[in-house]
């Protein structure tokens, strides 16, 4: 597909069907991940691919939120748009549904962590835009890291920070595209 499509067409997906996801496809992924930019190309990514297993980590973030009496605090993002806890409820509703949960770790480098966070983004959006390509759908999902520290440690990645997680799986249905904004809302040209 021509990347101007594949880059419109991207969506994030957030219903799936169960058709099983083949270790080919899913290393097409992992490869367009592999060959994004990083600071000093440093490449500090780790891929962890869950199939059955993304169940514990669904059941990992439902334990948490039942400690916390059902309510994620989070005062860095919450807003009168955004709630946290209904968001960590819908993200653990599509680990479960989404055949893969592809989780992106980083090595503990306190000197990195802007560059690292930075280049992991791009390997993320690589992951997406891939997905898109071979007909599957995508959903980027921050909400793992208010378990980051559980999950790493269920993994035995503990030595890692859990940076992010992604779903992938067979869209189920025609995903809704989101409103953009239009260049002239977000671009300031100077000369």
């Amino acid at each position: 597909m021509e990347l101007d499509k594949v880059i419109a067409l991207r969506r994030s997906c957030r219903m799936f069907k169960t058709n099983k996801i083949k270790k080919k496809e899913i290393d097409y992924l992992l490869n367009s991940a592999r060959l994004a930019p990083s600071a000093a190309n440093r490449q500090p990514w780790h891929f962890v691919v869950l199939e059955s297993e993304r169940l514990k980590i669904a059941d990992i973030m439902e334990k948490q939120l039942e400690r916390q009496n059902n309510k994620v605090v989070d005062r860095s993002y919450a807003t009168k748009n955004y709630n946290p806890t209904a968001s960590v409820r819908e993200s653990i509703r599509i680990i479960k549904e989404a055949p893969i949960l592809l989780l992106i770790f980083r090595e503990n480098d306190s000197s990195w962590v802007e560059g690292d966070y930075l280049s992991i983004g791009c390997a993320g959006e690589n992951i997406c835009l891939a997905a898109t390509n071979i007909g599957l759908g995508s959903l980027w999902i921050r909400d793992v890291s208010y378990t980051k520290y559980d999950i790493a440690k269920y993994l035995g990645l503990d030595d890692m920070d859990l940076v992010t997680g992604i779903a992938i799986g067979f869209p189920k249905e025609e995903n809704y595209q989101a409103k953009k904004k239009d260049l002239n809302e977000i671009v300031t040209y100077l000369k």
